[in-house]
């Protein structure tokens, strides 16, 4: 699509900074990495060893066998990626979907709205799995993804200032 990639960074799991384009751009783009990871996941499950010792959940398998492993991984990428929180690209796909039909001041609220909702989410999860130590994942994903939602309800507030701006700007047109 011609869009920069601005850099990929590991946190919990890999993000790759795209260079946003017009929000049809960025939900083709923001679906591409969770439909790809599920896409493996689907070859991989096409693999006899693989299919044989289905559900996936059966984690001790994922260290014996590098084929449930990368099976595992892709499957759980693929999963988690569209949670609707950003910077997982499920919060990506959203905002776009929003900005397609939204203001965008509206779209970035509505999108920092379900993003801590989500992170909220993750904390009941957290009670959910206490003393185990996911719980404390969930914890930190919860957290990372309010930072992030914070950040985006800045950005519709800062959106929010440039619609008044530009509406005390422009001039009233007279009505005939």
């Amino acid at each position: 699509r011609g869009l920069r990639v601005g850099g990929v960074f590991l946190h919990l799991v890999p993000f790759a900074y795209v260079e946003r384009g017009t929000p049809s751009d960025e939900l083709r783009t923001a679906l591409a990495g969770p439909v790809t990871n599920l896409l493996i996941a689907g070859g991989l499950y096409a693999v006899p060893a693989v299919r044989e010792g289905f559900p996936w959940l059966a984690l001790g398998r994922w260290f014996d066998d590098p084929l449930w492993t990368a099976f595992g991984i892709n499957l759980l990428m693929g999963v988690l990626n569209l949670l609707p929180a950003l910077p997982a690209d499920g919060g990506r796909v959203l905002r776009a979907a929003l900005l397609l039909r939204l203001a965008p001041a509206k779209a970035y609220a509505l999108t920092a709205r379900v993003g801590t909702f989500t992170g909220a989410a993750c904390f009941f999860l957290a009670v959910l799995l206490w003393p185990k130590r996911d719980a404390l994942v969930a914890v930190v994903a919860g957290v990372f993804f309010i930072m992030v939602a914070w950040r985006e309800a800045r950005q519709g507030q800062l959106e929010r200032r440039k619609e008044r701006e530009r509406a005390r700007s422009t001039p009233d047109t007279p009505t005939a």
